[in-house]
């Protein structure tokens, strides 16, 4: 019998673990004594439609159905579906999965019908990142340049942590701690400069009256000596006070105050838009900065990769910096480092067109 006689469908591609519902459908007067659908060996049955649950046998992923249920009317076709799943960790970018139907009539095969299954996946690839970090006396605030590629298909949340010596040490964006840290920053005139400088391209505006409701917030925090110490060594905490006191003994505190919370604000704005670096790809932080004290010489900092597909598939790359200190005397103190981590390339080669892409089968 002709298999033109038969309608297939099958989603066009999924996400590992994604449902996959396929269905054939056939003319009301071809008579068969079952079907039998042999699955992948790594996918699982989510669901069987149209069919007598009470007369299906399920065995090493093959499914023999003994009877479809049908319509009273001729014009209906009979049809069955399927709904399956895969496995959720593929380490291959694309991959086709084979779906055997076979019909049968007094024991013998009369029809064989291929569908497959066609699974991407998404991936960060890292293009380049530094041989070593070497900390100075004077160079104790530095950044970590990675330089990240996008490949495969669908879209992630990408979130980036750091290690040192097995304590977790990332610091992401809580929005107060951050404008209390640029402050202080900024107290800096030539840091103020380069920052005005790098915000000079960007054409955004801040609503005046919502900036100076913030400047008097952080005015009544001062001096109420209510400034959290979120994420922060107490010692970062007191320097954040002391500038802000030193600021307010000034005629015009609440106008130089005004001039660096827009400053900041505009920062942080500039660095929330930066959440999407690409099409496919946002940060769950814009920056991550490694904030530690340490009074050992390390031996390398460890970076975690960590990114999702829209339904949960987690993805993990891992990185190895070796962190070296060059005069084993400033440990002596204790040294606060302040590591930038900055993805400062990116590459996007996703896949495109997914629904016609060829897959070797």
């Amino acid at each position: 019998m002709s298999n033109t006689m038969f309608e297939t469908y099958i989603v066009p591609w999924a996400l590992p673990g994604e449902e996959i519902p396929f269905h054939v459908t056939w003319p009301k007067l071809m008579q068969f004594d079952g079907i039998r659908v042999t699955l992948p060996y790594d996918f699982q049955i989510e669901d069987i439609l149209n069919v007598d649950k009470g007369r299906i046998d399920i065995k090493d992923n093959i499914v023999t159905i003994y009877e479809v249920l049908t319509s009273r009317f001729l014009d209906i076709p009979n049809y069955f579906g399927m709904v399956v799943s895969s496995r959720r960790d593929y380490e291959q970018l694309k991959i086709s999965k084979k779906i055997s139907i076979e019909f049968l009539r007094n024991n013998e095969v009369v029809n064989t019908l291929e569908l497959y299954a066609r699974i991407f996946r998404p991936c960060l690839e890292v293009v380049e990142l530094p041989k070593k970090i070497v900390i100075s006396a004077e160079a104790r605030s530095q950044s970590i340049p990675l330089h990240l590629r996008y490949v495969g298909f669908g879209d992630i949340r990408l979130q980036i942590k750091g290690s040192i010596g097995g304590k977790v040490i990332s610091h992401g964006d809580s929005i107060f701690y951050e404008l209390l840290r640029r402050l202080s920053l900024l107290s800096d005139p030539e840091r103020r400069d380069e920052e005005r400088e790098r915000l000079k391209k960007h054409q955004y505006e801040l609503d005046q009256e919502e900036t100076w409701k913030l400047t008097e917030t952080i005015k009544k925090k001062v001096e109420l000596g209510t400034i959290p110490p979120e994420e922060v060594d107490e010692d970062i905490v007191k320097e954040m006070r002391q500038w802000l006191i030193d600021l307010s003994t000034q005629e015009d505190f609440m106008e130089i105050l005004y001039a660096h919370v827009e400053d900041v604000m505009m920062s942080l704005l500039v660095d929330l838009l930066d959440r999407n670096p690409v099409d496919n790809v946002q940060l769950v932080n814009a920056r991550t900065k490694l904030r530690t004290r340490i009074k050992a010489p390390p031996t390398n900092i460890r970076l975690l990769l960590k990114y999702k597909d829209l339904i949960g598939n987690e993805y993990v790359a891992s990185l190895e910096i070796p962190l070296e200190i060059e005069d084993e005397e400033i440990l002596e103190q204790g040294v606060d480092l302040e590591l930038a981590i900055n993805v400062e390339k990116w590459d996007n080669k996703p896949f495109l067109d997914v629904t016609t892409m060829d897959i070797n089968k």
